[in-house]
């Protein structure tokens, strides 16, 4: 496979079955000539998001993953099966899938860029909160944008609901300077911080960073809804955040929460949330 960027992917790809351990870290490298991105086949989590000068976008905190095992901030998470808490122990918060193995099914060069799609099968005894055969596909693409497309397979005789979602965190220098593009009443009180949820936007939507310019666009379908959270100068520590890593990200990102109206998957049919992602650096 040609590799017109002269980029290798960083990968250490095993076999592996739906099997929600601790397993090795592995990493794959996408790269275009406007930015990168680290996609790891533990949770399907993106780790990083670089722009064509290198500038980190995504905020990771210095430890990276919650030293319990348990669902961890940073980068862009997803949420599968369900969003939101379901179960009675911690590790059901936003789903189980953040917490698996993912396998690497394809990677490929594309027109401006690279892709790479990873997936995880499900079975109906693998979790008492979603008893269902299933797959669940996440492709991953990186030109001068940054596309993130997770796709949902019915692979069983049964209907099943998903709610879902993508929670991306955005790196800011100004907390205090926030401006949103796109959503209505979002106004909030940076000493507050936000946690809210918010009707689909009609077309583009994202935030500005007031003391850099920096601009975030975002597009995103399949979705019934939009998620905002921010913890701002007051939160605590939290799983893998330091108490001083809260007023340094803003988290917004396309939902599907049972709320706003669950997505359901007909046997044998597919459904998919897509987010595509833009930053454009302050003039």
């Amino acid at each position: 496979m040609s590799n017109r960027f002269g980029f290798a992917i960083a990968a250490a790809v095993a076999l592996a079955s739906m099997a929600c351990t601790q397993a090795p870290r592995d990493t794959i490298t996408l790269v275009s000539p406007g930015g990168s991105v680290v996609v790891s086949l533990d949770g399907g989590r993106l780790l990083s998001w670089k722009d064509a000068d290198g500038k980190e976008l995504f905020f990771m905190p210095a430890k990276p993953n919650s030293p319990d095992g348990d669902w961890s901030h940073g980068g862009s998470s997803i949420c599968w099966p369900w969003f939101g808490r379901k179960g009675t122990v911690q590790s059901m918060i936003h789903g189980f899938a953040r917490n698996c193995r993912f396998t690497l099914r394809n990677r490929q060069d594309i027109p401006g860029g690279q892709s790479a799609t990873i997936g995880l099968k499900v079975s109906r005894n693998d979790n008492v909160n979603f008893p269902f055969d299933a797959d669940l596909e996440i492709v991953v693409s990186i030109t001068s944008d940054l596309s993130i497309r997770m796709k949902t397979t019915n692979l069983g005789e049964k209907p099943f609901e998903v709610s879902e979602g993508l929670q991306t965190y955005f790196a800011v220098k100004d907390y205090g300077k926030i401006v949103f593009q796109g959503v209505d009443k979002a106004d909030f009180a940076a000493v507050h911080g936000m946690d809210k949820a918010f009707p689909r936007p009609a077309g583009e939507f994202g935030f500005k960073d007031g003391s850099t310019g920096m601009k975030f666009a975002m597009n995103a379908t399949g979705n019934s809804g939009l998620v905002v959270w921010t913890p701002g100068t007051v939160e605590p520590a939290n799983r893998n955040l330091a108490k001083d890593d809260c007023p340094k990200f803003i988290v917004i990102g396309p939902s599907s929460r049972t709320a706003e109206g669950a997505v359901t998957v007909k046997p044998g049919k597919s459904e998919e949330l897509v987010l595509t992602l833009k930053a454009v650096p302050g003039k």
